[in-house]
């Protein structure tokens, strides 16, 4: 099975240079990216930005925020219309090592191994300034259980 992974970043008033790094961090992970943006003031500066550095980048302006739930549905479509097996849903400010995508698709294929359904997967969050890793948040109603 050939598997084609496809970033859906949703932004909204993006830190620029951040984006980019964000953007650099995914370029040769990923079979495309496509970024919705949601009425950002500088979306004349995120055009410019992204247009200029990364060609094969889908980015579409919307004229209202819709919200991110919206956003991300309709990046999912554009992703499968563009014929993605696998889509990473991100926020602008995600920045991935240069392994991440890979380790994802090998750990779910792992677990199908194992006979496990895999409904999402997802990386620890590391912080960069304070060097510390985050677990991964389970919800139950009111509580919130962690994973290390």
């Amino acid at each position: 099975m050939v598997i084609d992974v496809y970033a859906v970043i949703v932004t909204y008033n993006p830190d620029i240079l951040l984006l980019e790094k964000q953007l650099i961090s995914l370029e040769n992970q990923v079979s495309g990216i496509i970024i919705i943006d949601n009425c950002s003031n500088n979306k004349t500066e995120i055009e410019q930005s992204v247009h200029s550095k990364f060609l094969t980048l889908k980015l579409i302006l919307n004229n209202e925020n819709r919200g991110l739930g919206y956003a991300q549905n309709f990046g999912i479509r554009e992703a499968k219309k563009s014929g993605a097996t696998d889509v990473i849903l991100l926020d602008q400010d995600s920045v991935f090592n240069s392994d991440c995508v890979k380790n994802l698709i090998d750990a779910r294929e792992d677990l199908c191994k194992q006979n496990i359904k895999v409904g999402g997967l997802g990386p620890l969050y590391y912080n960069e300034r304070t060097k510390e890793v985050y677990p991964i948040s389970k919800y139950y109603g009111p509580f919130i259980k962690r994973f290390v």
